[in-house]
């Protein structure tokens, strides 16, 4: 297969399915024959399919999904039966189609419903509690200890006792290699906790056409900077790109939300998000929490809406030394849009910073600008994803940015970003990343120094 498409291993169905596979042939039988033993046939082998697979696929699941299924061991006792009655019928349908037409399309009718029946099963299952828990990411060289430990397990009874034997005759060299890699793993450790500068990390994620940043602090601390969603909420953000994005970063909890307004494309993520994740307090602009309420498809009344409170302007939050200073809060009136009331934040770790604009309008630069705040930044996340509603001259002129980001979807039907503002940026000297073309986008900051990096 590789030789006909190499790039194949570089995708998530080839790699779940090669490595179920090894599974299957090597470790459900070793698995297989120490259950048989202590339960029947049937539950043994099932136990033994599930298990062997789960188990050869974890690392690959866990890099993905960060997520260890418990309810796959139950679901394949109660669905694999479905399965099999489907596959026999479909097969056998197929046969009489040739011979009887109509009698196949009563037995694949059948079929369906078999089919809809593990479907509704799965479902069922899936959502039970504890059905699923967070596994964090396994980086290249945990994997590759991992997979050596459990050729190891899975060897013959012969081969290990050769290697048993060999360790024995070995033994001191063993010793020696092991204190000599726990020295060498000390040493890393001291050396980057005491030579290393704390540093933060400003993620740019790709929501398509929202915003969403994550900011996390020298000790690990995280908050977000709006959320991304889509409009009439037709695909999930949050649940399909914030809460895997932060899940592969470790991220189990968020100290602050930051919403600049509460429409889709910036706030509907947030819905998903603190659904899963502990969030300490949610700040938004001074719209009505009827209006966020709606965007996240939520109760007002919603537990998880008890810390959502508007923003404050000049109010500085301070975690890590890492600042965040309200720049700007406008007033809510009825009859605006909420483009209109958008907030402006600025995050500040030594001499880096960074602005996060929402969709503020040219109208409330101006306001910005007469009242003299402080908006000079190094990174400028580009007001309303590049449109030519913001950005003005004398606006991006006072930020005097050295980067600029536009968080834009691919092939958007709104033009974004308008070609005069990706302009003006060059023109003030700014470097432009896109999360269109270069993905999520990540600045990392001693405070002092700034490397970017991105997904493409």
């Amino acid at each position: 297969m590789l030789l006909y498409s190499p790039l194949a291993i570089f995708h998530i169905s080839f790699q779940l399915s090669f490595l179920a596979t090894v599974g299957l042939i090597y470790c459900a039988p070793y698995i297989k024959n120490y259950l048989a033993t202590k339960m029947k046939r049937y539950i043994s082998m099932s136990l033994a399919t599930t298990i062997s697979a789960l188990i050869f696929t974890q690392p690959i699941i866990a890099w993905y999904f960060n997520q260890l299924s418990i309810s796959a061991l139950l679901s394949n006792l109660v669905v694999i039966p479905f399965i099999e009655i489907i596959i026999i019928f479909g097969l056998l349908a197929g046969i009489i189609g040739l011979i009887v037409p109509l009698l196949a399309k009563i037995v694949f009718l059948f079929d369906s419903l078999m089919l809809g029946m593990a479907y509704e099963l799965n479902k069922i299952i899936a959502n039970l509690p504890a059905s699923k828990i967070y596994f964090p990411t396994m980086n290249f060289a945990w994997s590759i200890l991992y997979y050596l430990i459990l050729i190891v397990i899975i060897q013959k009874r012969k081969f290990k006792k050769l290697i048993l034997n060999w360790c024995r005759e070995h033994i001191k060299i063993i010793q020696i290699a092991c204190a000599v890699i726990v020295l060498i793993i000390a040493f890393n450790i001291i050396v980057s906790n005491f030579t290393k500068s704390p540093e933060m990390q400003v993620h740019f994620i790709d929501v398509h056409q929202g915003d969403s940043a994550l900011v996390i602090t020298p000790n690990g601390h995280a908050m977000m900077f709006d959320t991304g969603g889509v409009r009439k909420n037709q695909y999930d953000i949050g649940a399909r790109v914030d809460i895997p994005y932060l899940y592969h970063y470790g991220i189990t909890e968020l100290d602050y939300i930051f919403l600049t307004h509460s429409h889709e494309d910036h706030a509907a993520g947030a819905g998903s998000i603190v659904k899963k994740i502990a969030v300490n307090q949610i700040i938004t602009a001074t719209e009505p929490k009827s209006d966020y309420a709606a965007s996240m498809i939520m109760s007002e009344q919603a537990a998880e809406l008890k810390n959502l409170r508007p923003a404050v302007e000049g109010e500085i939050f301070n975690i890590d030394g890492v600042e965040v200073e309200v720049i700007f809060v406008p007033k809510f009136i009825s009859d605006i849009t909420s483009n209109e009331v958008s907030n402006v934040y600025k995050v500040t770790f030594g001499d880096a910073s960074f602005l996060f604009t929402g969709d503020l309008i040219k109208e409330n630069e101006a306001v910005i600008l007469r009242e003299n705040k402080n908006i000079k930044s190094t990174v400028l996340k580009v007001a309303h994803h590049g449109s030519k509603t913001s950005s003005s001259e004398a606006f991006v002129k006072a930020v005097q940015p050295l980067y600029a980001v536009f968080c834009v979807g691919a092939d958007n039907t709104f033009g974004h970003p308008r070609p005069e503002v990706v302009e003006l940026m060059e023109s003030v000297g700014a470097k432009i990343y896109r999360t269109d073309i270069n993905g999520a986008i990540v600045f990392t900051t001693d405070g002092n120094k700034l490397k970017v990096t991105t997904e493409k």
